[in-house]
């Protein structure tokens, strides 16, 4: 069942039982250290994220297209990705990318943007579908290399 779900002067039409429901099956993630540290991370995050992510009915810890960023002057490593959303969105919603003036700032390090410009959707994923294109800075939490 959709369920109308407005961020900012987005309008959403999610269906958050059927995108919880996709991030339940085993996924193929990669391995690399640098997505290892992604998962781990997005596992514990502060409360606000964690909320935004579970209103969407999105697992943050499951992310098919990731790419990982050396740290800034902030020690922080940016990551930039996307998740996909079983829904539609509004016109005046969607954005260009990351980076431009309509990007949702969640907390003062998530930024987000949706999109029906989808890429790396899985093959599973029930249509309807959007994406939320994110960029993140996380610190390193994998002991070893960082």
């Amino acid at each position: 069942m959709y369920q109308t779900i407005q961020i900012n002067r987005c309008i959403l039409g999610i269906d958050i039982e059927k995108t919880k429901n996709q991030y339940l099956n085993d996924w193929d993630l990669c391995g690399c250290l640098y997505c290892l540290n992604f998962y781990q991370v997005m596992e514990s995050l502060p409360e606000v994220e964690f909320q935004f992510f579970n209103r969407l009915g999105v697992n943050p810890s499951k992310c098919n297209h990731v790419s990982h960023f050396e740290p800034g002057e902030n020690g922080l490593h940016l990551y930039i990705g996307c998740y996909h959303i079983v829904g539609i969105i509004s016109p005046e919603c969607i954005t260009e990318a990351i980076g431009t003036d309509e990007v949702i700032e969640v907390s003062n390090t998530l930024k987000i943007s949706f999109s029906n410009d989808l890429e790396f959707v899985l093959d599973r994923f029930t249509n309807p579908v959007l994406q939320l294109d994110f960029e993140i800075e996380v610190p390193w939490v994998i002991q070893g290399q960082s």
